[in-house]
């Protein structure tokens, strides 16, 4: 029981830092930022085509320059490595790695503790996770694994050269490179693992979203993070398992990547999600070309020098192909998903005249008024409770005895049900909204045991359809089960309680959009001066109880006695400045808090004994509740 107490203490701690260190960007939704982000991305895949094109799967020493030099990250090491030894990137990747670790259980300690005076780390670590984890993650692994690298790369600068001398062999396990080694490993783990949770975690709950880097999950980009690791790790088996099995092994992994970008299709922007989609095609193509070039060269086939090198100038410059495949792949899925709901959207809107005729019908005949779709006959339309869908059970003896039940199904599977109802919403029509309720409500009928359609509702009810009513009796019954549930889901459940938290404290902080930033310093805030106005109010009973002791019991004070009163006396005052600086702190930012405008005039009454500024303390709550009122 203790074991499980702190690994969900663990859990919730770095839940509530990635949220914290997410809701704190600021992001404009821009034409340049998603210009910056297109050019993140393209950094990004010049890295990995750089790492996928590697002289153990065959690539000649001119196909890889080529390729090396349209990595803008390779080619400023490159600059600096003719300046300073190339270990030294090495040492500079261990410095990041650790000062990522470092700050990250730094900014942890300070959101256990609740602390908002520092809040410094939470930025430095979301630069560090901007950089290190998004634009230069494979570079970084790379100049990682630099003590092990005269492995896998016969030309590239040994390690074991630049510790032991010239004509040095490659013995990085050996005496003394093992120094370097080791904590290589260790480092290449941490910050692997570090990379990954933050990949998983760090995307965008709110599905209103309108920010071009925002994403609905992080599923296919700690995929697309493992290729990359893959990429980097995985040549060292090539001398066991040879470069062929390594090679098909990176092009199933990236077949598996792709798909799941097709199907899922993360981000909000549709742009992004073309062009993410582009860049992964064209890692398929580098996979898929070393594989025939590693393959051909096990074989012996074509392995005259110009022939070789004629075949790899082609399988280059079938890239542009592979990018244009991938981005008419996005769209045909967007598109497959358009035309799925524009058949759904008619039988809706059938259903619905069908509902509404025999509504009036009925009604014009002195009848009993229908308004339930469901009601109209078997229209097909859901039945609604409160203006929500109801979707009806679907269970296995149903399905068995209903022939047609393929044909009718909308969606063979439940993420494509959340694929269509975040496209649908993100064509941003309000009028849409009802339609949306009935999307959503399908894909639970077909698909009542899918935790990403639950999760998905949760989340458009609370921040779409905007009924915190239904939201909460939803995330009750899914709470019942919340460790069973996925990491990622769990992490959306914190997500929406925090957000229900904070909107629910609108009322007590007194101004609208609360952030958990706003929600930390509130508390802290008010608690400190709380316990200082406590304080104040201790040590002014116990000077008039020592006073009255005294004064009962004997004739005169003894100077002990006077110091000890007079020592109250200072305590009193000194919790006084505490408490009065806290209050004027707190008015500075929260003045319309009706919660914290009552205290501080409780203080001016019972402390300072200003009767007037409480007074207009409340008198300055009651005009901003007739002026809410008239309002």
């Amino acid at each position: 029981m203790l074991l499980a107490h702190h690994i969900e203490v663990m859990k919730n701690t770095a839940f509530g830092l990635i949220y914290v260190m997410g809701e704190g960007s600021t992001f404009n939704s821009t034409p340049s930022a998603e210009r910056k982000l297109m050019l993140i991305m393209l950094v990004d895949y010049l890295q990995v085509q750089r790492i996928i094109c590697a002289r153990l799967y065959g690539w000649t020493k001119e196909t890889q320059d080529i390729v090396a030099n349209t990595d803008v990250v390779y080619l400023c090491t490159n600059l600096i490595s003719k300046v300073v030894p190339h270990y030294s990137l090495f040492i500079v990747a261990s410095l990041l790695v650790i000062l990522c670790l470092t700050d990250t259980f730094y900014a942890a300690h300070l959101f256990k503790k609740g602390s908002i005076d520092r809040m410094w780390p939470l930025k430095v670590l979301r630069f560090l996770v901007a950089t290190m984890v998004t634009t230069a993650f494979s570079s970084i692994i790379k100049w990682l694994m630099i003590p092990t690298n005269c492995l896998v790369t016969e030309d590239a600068p040994s390690f074991s050269v630049a510790v032991r001398g010239e004509g040095a062999e490659c013995t990085p396990f050996a005496m003394p490179e093992v120094l370097a080694t080791a904590p290589m490993i260790l480092l290449g783990i941490a910050y692997v693992t570090f990379a990954l949770i933050t990949s998983h975690l760090s995307f965008e709950c709110n599905p209103l979203c309108r920010q071009p880097g925002a994403r609905s999950t992080g599923r296919v980009e700690v995929l697309f993070a493992v290729e990359k690791v893959l990429c980097t790790v995985i040549i060292y088996l090539a001398a066991y398992i040879t470069s062929t099995a390594v090679t098909a092994i990176l092009f199933a992994g990236s077949l598996i990547v792709f798909r799941a970008h097709l199907q899922v299709l993360p981000w909000h922007n549709h742009t992004i999600n073309m062009l993410r989609g582009a860049f992964l095609s064209c890692v398929c193509w580098m996979t898929v070309s070393s594989f025939l070039i590693s393959a051909f060269e096990a074989a012996g086939v074509q392995q005259e020098t110009d022939q070789k090198q004629a075949w790899q100038w082609t399988l280059i410059g079938i890239l542009p192909v592979a990018f244009v495949v991938g981005l008419v792949a996005v769209h045909r899925r967007r598109e497959a998903i358009f035309r799925s709901l524009d058949r759904m959207r008619g039988d809706w809107e059938s259903a619905q005249a069908t509902a509404v005729a025999i509504a009036n019908s009925v009604a014009h005949e002195g009848g009993k008024r229908i308004v339930g779709s469901s009601e109209a006959g078997g229209s097909g339309a859901l039945p609604t409770v409160a203006g929500l869908p109801v979707a009806k059970k679907s269970t296995i003896y149903n399905s068995f005895f209903d022939p047609a039940m393929e044909r009718k199904r909308a969606f063979n599977t439940s993420a494509e049900a959340v694929a269509a109802a975040r496209i649908l919403l993100y064509m941003r029509r309000e009028d849409d909204v009802p339609f949306l309720r009935h999307v959503i409500a399908r894909g639970l009928e077909e698909h009542p045991d899918s935790a990403d359609l639950k999760i998905l509702y949760i989340t458009f009810l609370r921040f779409v359809f905007k009924n915190p009513v239904a939201a909460a009796e939803q995330e009750r019954a899914v709470k019942s089960r919340l460790n069973t549930l996925p990491f990622d889901y769990q992490y959306v459940f914190y997500v929406v309680e925090r957000k229900a938290t904070q909107a629910n404290a609108t009322e007590s902080i007194g101004f609208g959009n609360v952030t958990s930033m706003h929600l930390m310093e509130w508390d802290a805030g008010i608690a400190r001066a709380r316990k200082a106005h406590k304080t104040c109010v201790h040590h002014i009973k116990d000077f008039w109880r020592k006073m009255r002791k005294k004064s009962s019991h004997c004739d005169h004070v003894t100077q002990a006695d006077l110091r000890e009163m007079l020592e109250k006396l200072e305590k009193f005052e000194a919790a006084v400045r505490q408490a009065e600086a806290e209050y004027e702190a707190l008015m500075v930012n929260y003045s319309s808090s009706y919660e914290l405008i009552q205290s501080y005039a409780a203080f001016c009454d019972q402390i300072l004994n200003n009767h007037r500024l409480a007074d207009s303390l409340r008198s300055t709550m009651q005009e901003g509740s007739e002026g809410g009122v008239g309002g």
